[in-house]
């Protein structure tokens, strides 16, 4: 993620919506999740006035050039490639792969317990009523336990995600660089 970071350049579009108010000002009161972002990016960001025209409209294009050329000088030319996202992807779903692993193990540990616990109760139980009101607790209960842990098994990879939520701002943003850089070309 860090890698690929390296790469990249915030873009904040609709400037105009904030009504003259200074975009430092506004990232004083933005969410956490903005500021750490913004940290995590190093201040490298630019933020464009939809409705700008002429001079205004000129600068923020030199200003994200500037930022962009910074960004390779830094860099030192390497670009981030697909190879590197595909790496970025398998960590992912190696990731993904231990949490459901995880899941499928917690349930079965849940389960066992869940299981060993009622017959115990179960089993202590004289009247043969009760006996049969307490197996159709238990079996509601492992059947929840195992609708729970079997979602989580299948939500495994937005858990990951959710963990590095930063990757899908990542990109989301690459897809759009890969727009916004072609209408700067001469």
């Amino acid at each position: 993620m860090e890698r690929a970071r390296e790469h990249m350049i915030l873009l904040f579009t609709r400037k105009d919506d904030l009504e003259g108010m200074d975009f430092h000002d506004y990232l004083k009161q933005a969410p956490t999740a903005i500021q750490e972002l913004i940290r995590k990016f190093r201040d490298r960001y630019c933020v464009f006035n939809n409705k700008a025209t002429g001079a205004e409209q000129e600068n923020q294009r030199e200003q994200l050039l500037a930022l962009v050329q910074d960004v390779v000088d830094k860099c030192n030319g390497r670009y981030y490639t697909n190879s590197l996202y595909q790496k970025t992807e398998e960590e992912i779903q190696k990731q993904i792969q231990v949490l459901q692993e995880y899941y499928r193990a917690e349930l079965e540990r849940v389960k066992a317990q869940i299981k060993q616990e009622l017959e115990e109760e179960i089993r202590k139980l004289k009247d043969e009523l009760e006996q049969q009101k307490r197996k159709v607790e238990m079996e509601r209960q492992l059947a929840e336990m195992e609708a729970h842990w079997v979602s989580r098994q299948q939500t495994a990879r937005d858990d990951v995600l959710s963990q590095n939520k930063i990757f899908e701002i990542i990109y989301t943003l690459l897809r759009v660089a890969s727009f916004v850089f072609p209408l700067f070309r001469d």
